[in-house]
Formats: structure tokens, C-alpha cells, sequence
């Protein structure tokens, strides 16, 4: 099958980034009003739950992410994203990822891709495969569905 291009990806990776980050919406408007409410108050307590509140949904939103990919690249290789764009993530040999290989794909890698300027994400638009550091870490292709 043909490798989908940079630019097809991308668009796929905004999609998918919309839907968890609206899902995150309220949750994160919530964090943040305990968080600015502590910080004009002189209170430990408020302060010690606002942190906590904090990192509580820093770990649920890297929980939420590693499920989001993890379950839709292990059942159809595609995310919304992907399916909107008609491409999808294959193994090498043509098939679907395991549970946890696309998790740690759509998170590990994703951060591993975007940590140095996104020159991970960006490596695509030069390789011979089109593929990511998080395509060559994880030993994946995304194809034309």
C-alpha cells in the first residue's frame, strides 16, 4: 500500500488532538479555577488540592491519550482523525498494532517525535518511507485505507 504523505498525517494528528483536547475541556477549566482560587488565597489546604487536582489530571490525560491510540490503532488502525483522512497505522507487514504497541506509539513516541522542535513529526517529509521516529521506534507505516 502507498505511505501517506506529511501533510495528510497531520491533518489527521489535529483532528485526533481537537477531539481529546475538547474532551479535556471542562475537566481542565475546572483544575484551573481550584488552581486560581488557591492562588489568591492564604490557604495550604486549598493549595496542597489544587495540586493534587493538578497532577491528577496531568496523569488522567496521558491515561486518556495512551487509550484514545491504543484502542483504535489495535482494533481498525484508524482514530477518528486517521479515518477522516483515510489512512491508517499498520505494523510493517500490514497489521493492526496490539493494544498496548499503539498506546505507547501515541504517547511515548508522539513525545518522543515532538521533544527536539517536532523534527520527529517533520523527519517524514524527508525519509524514503515518509515514516516518523515514532513509525521507525515502534516499527510502523501509515497507509492509504
Amino acid at each position: 500500500m502507498a505511505r501517506a504523505d506529511f501533510f495528510v498525517r497531520f491533518v489527521a494528528y489535529v483532528i485526533d488532538n481537537v477531539i481529546i483536547w475538547l474532551v479535556a475541556l471542562v475537566p481542565g477549566v475546572l483544575v484551573g479555577g481550584v488552581g486560581s482560587l488557591a492562588e489568591h488565597a492564604d490557604s495550604g489546604l486549598l493549595n496542597a488540592l489544587a495540586g493534587l487536582l493538578g497532577t491528577t489530571f496531568l496523569a488522567l490525560m496521558v491515561i486518556g491519550q495512551f487509550l484514545y491510540h491504543g484502542y483504535f490503532l489495535s482494533t481498525s488502525g484508524q482514530t477518528p482523525g486517521k479515518r477522516v483522512m483515510n489512512i491508517r497505522v499498520t505494523d510493517r507487514q500490514g497489521g493492526n498494532l496490539s493494544f498496548l504497541m499503539g498506546g505507547m506509539r501515541g504517547t511515548l513516541g508522539y513525545w518522543l517525535s515532538g521533544s527536539i522542535c517536532s523534527l520527529g513529526f517533520l523527519w517524514a517529509l524527508f525519509d524514503n518511507d515518509k515514516e516518523t521516529w515514532h513509525d521507525k521506534l515502534f516499527g510502523t507505516a501509515v497507509v492509504h485505507s
